[in-house]
Parts: structure tokens; C-alpha cells; sequence
């Protein structure tokens, strides 16, 4: 299930530069409605991916932290978001997302 989540949000937030980061911050500008919310966002997606980086480097979790059950969270905010908008940002969208008034 971790591997799913982390896949879709890399199709969900097209990264194509650094991962973690790209998909952190545009999950923070897609998702965040004030400062305190996309700190959130942020810190949950960073830590999400790096426990999909150990999990797809060998790493044998027992247990699902609570940073994915958050992240999962995430993905269905994102999945909601794009059904509600019509569509998944284009990259240019993805500059105007960070530019805009929350």
C-alpha cells in the first residue's frame, strides 16, 4: 500500500526534478491553506517518502508509521482536489499554484 500511495503522488504531482522536494512543496501549495497547514503537508510528504526510500532500498517495516497514514491522507486530499478541479496541474500550472493566494 506504501508503494502505491508513493507512486501516485509522483504521477499526481509530475516530479521531475528532486522528488522529495518537488513532491513535498507541491503538495504544500496544492493542499495548504496557511502557513501552519503547509508546514504540515510538507514535514508529513518528506517524511512519507523517506520511508518509502528505505522500504525500496531493502528496509523491513513491521508496522505503518503514522507519517503514512498521514500521507495517505495527503493522496486523498489530492485525489479530491483534482477530481473537484476537472483536472491534474500542468507544470506551468504547477508555478502558478505556487504563486497564488491560498
Amino acid at each position: 500500500m506504501i508503494l502505491d500511495v508513493a507512486i501516485a503522488s509522483e504521477v499526481l504531482y509530475r516530479s521531475s526534478g528532486p522528488v522529495a522536494e518537488t513532491l513535498s512543496s507541491r503538495a504544500t501549495w496544492f493542499l495548504g491553506k496557511g502557513v501552519s497547514e503547509r508546514c504540515d503537508i510538507k514535514q508529513t510528504t518528506q517524511d512519507f517518502y523517506r520511508l518509502w526510500s528505505e522500504l525500496a532500498h531493502g528496509k523491513n517495516i513491521e508496522t505503518i508509521p503514522e507519517e503514512s497514514k498521514a500521507a495517505f491522507d495527503t493522496a486523498r486530499r489530492t485525489l479530491l482536489r483534482c477530481s473537484t478541479d476537472g483536472a491534474i496541474p500542468s507544470n506551468n500550472g504547477w508555478n502558478r499554484i505556487a504563486m497564488a493566494e491560498p
